[in-house]
């Protein structure tokens, strides 16, 4: 019972301090242990720090432990941060060009954000299906090939008219460079070409580029 007296004294203490005398109380410590002041302040900024970046990875963490996927973090270029391009923090020593790069999807799949273009020492250049130079052949869902052009914005070609394609159905990659089923994204407004034996259809990708803070690198 006493120690619970002398915790509501103290209580109260506190609560009838004025302000400027707990400031003042604060700095008095600081000045009789800068040292250990410091070093908490420090840690906390650390630890503060990490716990941020495990909630970036978070995502990540379920699909990495069933397979060979790198994670990493995507730098941030403003004003310069074009979507054709993003730079991650993975080097020569993780990863090598041509692996994909990736988000996570339910039951341990994944979505496709590109390829790792070049590889530097600490840091590698990503090619995004916003290039227009990115072309891959792709299936959708299961009953037609076709050919995905990026750019500003992607697009589905080489649509054979004979199959049967619909508003929503799943694309996902079937290139021989990359590995078999990464999801690319949903059919969006199909277009019939005059002349051809094809049709055309925009994509619907089920990220923001420039939300994307971490990546996974998977190697075939």
């Amino acid at each position: 019972m006493k120690k619970i007296y002398v915790l509501i004294f103290l209580i109260l203490i506190l609560i009838i301090l004025s302000p400027d005398f707990i400031l003042k109380l604060k700095y008095f410590l600081i000045k009789k242990f800068p040292q250990n002041i410091e070093e908490i302040e420090k840690e906390n900024l650390i630890l503060k720090s990490q716990i941020a970046q495990l909630e970036v990875l978070k995502p990540f963490l379920p699909q990495a432990k069933s397979s060979n996927l790198k994670l990493g973090f995507v730098y941030f270029r403003y004003p310069f941060n074009f979507k054709n391009e993003i730079l991650i923090n993975l080097g020569e020593k993780d990863i090598k060009i041509g692996d994909a790069v990736v988000l996570p999807y339910f039951e341990n799949n994944f979505i496709l954000v590109g390829k790792v273009k070049k590889v530097f020492e600490n840091y590698a250049v990503i090619q995004t299906l916003f290039d227009p130079d990115f072309k891959l052949s792709v299936k959708i869902s299961t009953s037609s090939e076709a050919l995905f052009t990026g750019g500003p914005t992607p697009k589905l070609t080489l649509i054979p008219r004979k199959n049967k394609v619909n508003y929503n159905d799943i694309v996902y990659a079937a290139d021989s460079s990359l590995p078999y089923g990464l999801i690319i994204g949903k059919v969006g407004e199909i277009k019939n070409i005059s002349n051809t034996l094809f049709n055309e259809a925009t994509l619907i990708l089920p990220y923001d580029l420039s939300s994307i803070s971490a990546v996974g690198v998977l190697s075939k």
